[in-house]
């Protein structure tokens, strides 16, 4: 479900050897549990009007409890507000704010920093340039887990580009349907044909063929799931460095993140706090050594450098 969260639970069981309805049980059981957080479907954002994004980290002093609930009810509902993290450490809360225009990230920023009257508070705006998962596996550990989907032609394996030859044309290219099978596949990516079809008064056919669309043109990216590691026993860790300007050292911590089994996210940004690396672990003790060894081989070009736990993801 990693690496394609559409995948039919017949497909899946053939690939793990089990069958139809245990695949089924365990889902639903780890869903129960609250390890999936959601099924979504990766969308390529400027396609559908969505040309600026930007992340902005808040500190908020002497929250109460209650205050910070209602805060954080607040960031959730907001249209604008894709994304919702709190932290713990020197920033509070990281959002990502959607928009068309940078005027249109600066008046969703000041709507939301009206709730923000009363209290305390300062912000910084995070000019991200680069964004990757290095990886979504991590948890799974030997060569059985490595499951080749090549031969998978359901759930649009087959059809999803990965490296594009076009690159898709704005909004004014997608008719209302199109952007509401694109919107019901993002808030679930296992909504069946008929479902869409019912939502969008097309036939399934014709549902299908607009997705097969979307995935040659690169639209659609990919089917993703949402896991919270947290219920896994997993801590999120932020590392957050400020770094020379060295290409070729820069490339090298590059290539050395990528080595670390803990390393998750990969973020770069036209700021002071040039990186950010998102770890995940199950052992403290063990990244503080990790970021004690990335600190100590990269002295030469790391100025400086600050540490955040995620506390918990509200809005993805």
């Amino acid at each position: 479900l990693s690496k394609n969260s559409r995948l039919p639970f017949t497909d899946i069981a053939k690939l793990i050897g089990s069958n139809h309805p245990t695949v089924w049980y365990r889902v639903v059981r780890l869903n129960e549990m609250g390890v999936i957080q959601k099924f979504t479907t990766c969308i390529y954002r400027l396609a559908v009007g969505v040309k600026r994004q930007k992340e902005v980290l808040f500190k908020i002093s002497n929250l109460t409890k209650e205050q910070r609930e209602t805060l954080i009810k607040t960031f959730c509902a907001h249209p604008r507000v894709v994304r919702v993290i709190e932290l713990q450490g020197s920033w509070n809360f990281s959002l990502t704010l959607c928009g068309e225009t940078i005027i249109d990230i600066k008046n969703i920023l000041n709507s939301l920093r009206k709730h923000l009257q009363d209290y305390n508070h300062e912000y910084t705006v995070l000019p991200t340039y680069h964004d990757e998962t290095i990886r979504t596996s991590f948890f799974l550990e030997g060569e059985e887990f490595n499951i080749d989907l090549s031969s998978i032609t359901s759930a649009y394996q087959s059809e999803i580009v990965r490296s594009p030859a076009l690159i898709p044309k704005y909004v004014e290219d997608l008719d209302d349907k199109d952007l509401l099978i694109l919107q019901k596949l993002r808030d679930d990516s296992r909504i069946t044909l008929k479902d869409l079809a019912k939502a969008t008064s097309l036939d399934p056919k014709a549902v299908d063929a607009r997705i097969k669309r979307f995935c040659k043109i690169y639209l659609l990216r990919g089917f993703l799931l949402h896991l919270n590691y947290e219920v896994l026993g997993y801590t999120c860790f932020w590392l957050r460095l400020q770094i020379n300007v060295d290409e070729k050292r820069n490339r090298e911590l590059n290539e050395y993140i990528r080595t670390i089994p803990e390393a998750y996210e990969y973020f770069e940004y036209l700021d002071m706090w040039n990186v950010n690396i998102r770890f995940l672990t199950k052992n403290q003790e063990q990244i503080e050594h990790v970021f004690n060894e990335i600190l100590e081989k990269f002295k030469d070009i790391i100025r400086n450098h600050e540490i955040l736990i995620q506390k918990k993801e509200h809005k993805l």
